[in-house]
């Protein structure tokens, strides 16, 4: 709901698209040759990928019927094995997904790719332990997927935090503050800015609050 009516890709489209065409594993994958036409079947100024994660599996899914004979524990020499499934992705068919996205952009529309989170614990030598958010994804997909993105940003709930007479312990107000969208890489997720933005942006508490805000930078 951030962008009004983008056209959106969502899984079960996807899985569509792929629905009978794993019989012939020769070619290009299907979601490859789909995205570029979604140009010429849509009218549309914004294209949102949901989710980042889902087309990895799907590319993932793919290499492992096309290179691994269908095999994906490293016992049977499969896809996992000495993780050569993931690298063979990234450097083959992940960078075929990226310039499909490019080639929209050059036709002077923008996209939107929405990828999940997931928490690790990191520890610096001589630093305490903390907790960092990263993309779920395979680490040789991020890297591409990073270098290729003119912005990332990583988006959470602000609130401000309280702490009450005679508690030990703080709590995070009842009353939120909005979306917080971060464009600057820290220590406690991955970002990146390349339009000039502010650091920081409150996107509000709906959606209209949120494009309207976003569409001064973009």
């Amino acid at each position: 709901g951030l962008i009004p009516q983008p056209v959106d890709v969502v899984m079960c489209d996807c899985w569509e698209i792929l629905s009978g065409q794993y019989g012939q594993i020769t070619g290009q994958h299907p979601v490859m040759r789909t995205i570029p036409g979604i140009t010429t079947r849509y009218d549309f100024d914004t294209l949102v990928i949901d989710s980042l994660t889902g087309f990895e599996r799907m590319c993932f899914e793919y290499v492992t019927l096309k290179d691994f004979r269908g095999k994906e524990t490293e016992f049977d020499k499969g896809f996992y094995s000495y993780g050569q499934g993931p690298i063979k992705t990234a450097a083959r068919e992940w960078p075929q997904f990226l310039l499909s996205l490019s080639e929209i952009v050059e036709l002077g529309k923008t996209v939107v790719v929405i990828g999940h989170r997931t928490k690790v614990s990191v520890e610096y030598p001589g630093q305490p332990r903390f907790d960092r958010w990263q993309p779920l994804l395979n680490k040789h997909i991020w890297e591409r997927t990073q270098a290729w993105s003119e912005a990332i940003f990583y988006m959470e709930d602000g609130f401000d935090v309280i702490k009450e007479p005679g508690s030990l312990q703080s709590k995070a107000a009842a009353d939120m503050k909005g979306k917080l969208l971060y464009t600057q890489e820290t220590p406690r997720f991955d970002a990146k800015n390349q339009l000039d933005m502010p650091s920081v942006i409150n996107l509000g508490n709906s959606a209209d609050e949120a494009w309207t805000e976003l569409k001064k930078y973009l």
